[in-house]
């Protein structure tokens, strides 16, 4: 009760009910709601998988990620399916798997990857062919290291770049 003014709560909203007095009453005011809280909140991008933005930081070409969220990965490598496309590639005297389809939020993007690059080795081995990829992976899982050698074409001008990753 306010000088002649009962406020009342309606859901999200503050009606009033006038008791006595000529004045016009205040405007109704709306009470913030929990919708109107999450916009402060930044979104999360559709293709990000949970627990990616607090487990993977970089700078430059130098990454780390944590050991669970890598484990979490591999328990589950369907997740990675919709992260983008790895095809085998090999034009032009360049061989490895050429990235498509990397989109913003994905773990490829997070770790600075772009589509069209071309992985050329992992930790010194050339990843040239899909059953040299397929040996890598089952060395590669326990690593607590990784250097992704690859290049990279934009405007005509490859680009030989070394993305190192830290499991911890």
């Amino acid at each position: 009760v306010d000088l002649g003014i009962i406020f009342l709560r309606n859901g999200a909203r503050v009606e009033y009910l006038q008791v006595s007095s000529d004045d016009p009453p205040p405007s109704p005011t709306a009470t913030p709601t929990e919708k109107d809280e999450d916009k402060d909140k930044p979104t999360k991008s559709k293709n990000e998988i949970d627990g990616a933005g607090d487990a993977i930081s970089c700078q430059g070409m130098s990454c780390t990620v944590k050991r669970e969220f890598v484990s979490q990965l591999l328990a589950n490598p369907a997740v990675l399916a919709g992260q983008g496309n790895a095809r085998p590639y090999a034009r032009d005297d360049l061989k490895g798997f050429r990235l498509s389809r990397v989109k913003k939020g994905t773990v490829p993007s997070m770790l600075g990857l772009k589509s069209g690059d071309v992985i050329t080795g992992i930790n010194g081995q050339p990843l040239d062919s899909l059953d040299g990829a397929m040996k890598l992976y089952a060395r590669l899982r326990n690593a607590s290291h990784l250097t992704v050698d690859l290049t990279r074409n934009r405007s005509g001008e490859r680009q030989e770049l070394r993305l190192d990753i830290s499991i911890l």
